[in-house]
C-alpha cells in the first residue's frame, strides 16, 4: 500500500510544488485532477510532470477526469504520465463505458465509485472494470464496508481515496488515516491510498500540514524544507 496526496489539496499548487510536498510529508504517490492548477493538461506536459516526479521519486498515481473529456485526449494524457485515467465523471455506467473505450485504446483506467460498498458494488459484479473507491463520512462502518468491497470485487478494487484525511483526521474520529490503513493491510490491498480535502474551506489547514513556514519557499528539489504552494507554470 503506498500512500499518497491528491492536487485537490493545494489546487492553485504546480507540479513542482506539489511533488515537493509529497516529499516532505513521506508521500510516495500523487494524483493530479484535471481541474486543478498543476499545469498537466496535454501529452507533452504529461510528459514533461513524469520525469520531474521521477526526479523527486514520486509516481504518478491516476489523472483524476472530473468533466467531459474526449477518450483520446484523456488516453493520451494518462499514457504520458505512465498513470491509469480515473474516472470520476458522469453516470456510473458512463464511467464504466468509457473505462472500456479506453483500455481497447491501450490505456488503464479505473472507475471511480463513492459511498458504502453496498451502494455500488452490485453494479459493478461483471463489468470487469478496475475500481477507484472514495470513502467519504457516509461510510460509516468502514470496516465492514472495506471487508465488503475486498471481498464482493477481489483483485479489481486498485485505488481508495479518503475524503478528510491529512489535517482534517483529528475532526472525523474513526476515519482517520490509521484505522483506515489497518483494515486495508487486514485484506492485502495493495493499491494506493490517497489523502483529499473533503471540502475547500480547509484549504488553510492543508497548506500548513503540507509544510507552511510563514511564507513559500523555492518548492525545488533542493530545499525541500519550505513548501512552495504557487500558481502552476507549466506552459499550456
Amino acid at each position: 500500500m503506498r500512500l499518497g496526496l491528491s492536487s485537490a489539496a493545494a489546487a492553485d499548487a504546480d507540479i513542482v510544488a506539489l511533488l515537493a510536498a509529497c516529499a516532505r510529508r513521506g508521500l510516495g504517490v500523487l494524483e493530479l485532477c484535471d481541474e486543478d492548477d498543476h499545469g498537466v493538461s496535454d501529452g507533452s506536459t504529461a510528459r514533461a510532470a513524469s520525469v520531474v516526479a521521477n526526479d523527486f521519486g514520486v509516481e504518478i498515481a491516476a489523472y483524476r477526469v472530473t468533466r467531459a473529456t474526449d477518450a483520446a485526449a484523456i488516453a493520451n494524457i494518462a499514457a504520458g504520465l505512465d498513470a491509469p485515467a480515473l474516472l470520476a465523471h458522469g453516470s456510473l455506467s458512463e464511467r464504466i463505458q468509457t473505462a472500456g473505450t479506453l483500455v481497447h485504446a491501450g490505456a488503464r483506467a479505473v472507475v471511480e465509485v463513492r459511498g458504502p460498498a453496498a451502494s455500488w458494488v452490485e453494479a459493478l459484479e461483471g463489468s470487469g472494470v478496475d475500481v477507484a473507491w472514495q470513502i467519504d463520512e457516509s461510510v460509516a462502518d468502514m470496516a465492514g464496508d472495506v471487508q465488503h468491497a475486498m471481498r464482493a470485487i477481489p483483485e479489481r478494487l486498485r485505488y481508495v481515496r479518503l475524503l478528510g484525511g491529512g489535517p482534517e483526521a483529528a475532526m472525523a474520529e474513526g476515519r482517520g488515516i490509521g484505522p483506515l490503513m489497518g483494515r486495508l493491510a487486514l485484506e492485502r490491498y495493495g493499491g494506493p491510498l490517497i489523502l483529499a480535502p473533503s471540502s475547500r474551506r480547509y484549504r488553510v489547514a492543508w497548506e500548513a500540514w503540507l509544510g507552511r513556514r510563514g511564507g513559500w519557499g523555492c518548492g525545488s528539489r533542493a530545499d525541500r524544507e519550505v513548501v512552495q504552494l504557487a500558481p502552476a507554470t507549466v506552459e499550456r
